[in-house]
């Protein structure tokens, strides 16, 4: 690869480092790799790069074609795989996206084997949003035993949430735990405490959920977190107290005319926790038909989902 080429490619790299960002440099970029486009029209990582400007912009039928024609050039390039995957995801065809997925990983030659993680947490989250959750588990724990060094926190997250699903409450307060260790990640503490609610570890859970809160000018996550445990306990009026003061608190957050979704969601787990099942599952339908994002609906979904089997469920004679 001639110099010119080299820094192209490099700068077209740096350049997804921050996606979704609004850039309008994307087409300035487009415009270059196309020139050098036309100059090596057989360097296939040159495709692979506009593709990715082109999903950015979003041009769509464009990044797929550049996608197809990397993996013309260069036959199982698995990140020409995985982010064709993506686009079939994205477009609904999630069948599509996964069979793409394990048939790429099926026997991917040595040379790509750098890229085998990362097809591995793609895979994790598609099988999650397909209730696969054995299948997402498996996946999930390949990324770490291949690449135990280079785990990220969605890796964790994600891991934590198939565990979370299949009832694996002890291995995912263990593994949670020893991520936070390694990444020193905020996030995964939290996800951390929110595990030992679910585990029902409550005197676990309160001395943390204790440390936190004087900590946070808006403490709407904490009271919640603290009245899920003071629930499992059986403090009600504890709980009722603290369901209403992060009620009031979100209620002067949330604003009307453009709602942060993920307090909308907190919102409706208040809902939730206080019995309003009606209104909780309203109003969480109604965030993710915003477009709120798969994390932040996931703690009032699951608590709903329990409270609506319960009061499904015929009384006991």
């Amino acid at each position: 690869m001639n110099t010119l080429l080299r820094s192209a490619v490099l700068a077209a790299a740096l350049a997804l480092a921050a996606p979704g960002r609004a850039d309008p440099g994307h087409e300035v970029r487009i415009e270059d790799i196309n020139k050098l486009i036309a100059a090596n029209p057989a360097q296939a990582e040159l495709y692979f790069q506009r593709a990715m400007e082109y999903r950015e912009v979003p041009r769509l039928a464009e990044a797929r074609a550049d996608l197809e024609k990397v993996l013309t050039l260069k036959k199982d390039f698995l990140p020409a795989e995985r982010e064709l995957a993506r686009l079939d995801e994205s477009a609904g065809h999630r069948k599509e996206a996964i069979a793409r997925l394990e048939r790429a990983l099926t026997a991917p030659p040595e040379d790509q084997s750098f890229h085998v993680p990362s097809c591995y947490e793609t895979l994790t989250g598609f099988y999650l949003n397909a209730a696969r959750n054995e299948d997402a588990l498996t996946a999930a724990d390949k990324v770490f035993a291949l690449a135990p060094q280079d785990v990220t926190l969605d890796d964790y997250l994600l891991r934590s949430e198939a565990q979370r699903r299949l009832g694996k409450h002890a291995d995912r307060v263990r593994d949670l735990l020893a991520g936070q260790s390694k990444l020193k990640s905020a996030l995964l503490r939290f996800a951390w405490i929110d595990a030992l609610i679910d585990a029902g570890r409550t005197a676990e859970a309160l001395p943390e959920i204790e440390k936190e809160l004087p900590t946070y000018r808006y403490k709407s996550s904490w009271y919640i977190r603290r009245a899920r445990v003071y629930l499992l306990d059986g403090k009600k009026t504890e709980a009722a107290a603290d369901l209403d003061a992060a009620l009031a608190e979100l209620n002067l957050r949330i604003l009307p005319e453009n709602p942060e979704l993920s307090l909308v969601c907190d919102r409706a787990l208040i809902h939730a926790l206080q019995g309003k099942l009606d209104e909780a599952r309203k109003e969480v339908n109604d965030a993710k038909t915003r477009g709120a994002f798969e994390w932040s609906t996931r703690t009032v979904e699951s608590v709903l989902e329990a409270a609506e089997k319960k009061s499904a469920a015929p009384a006991p004679k």
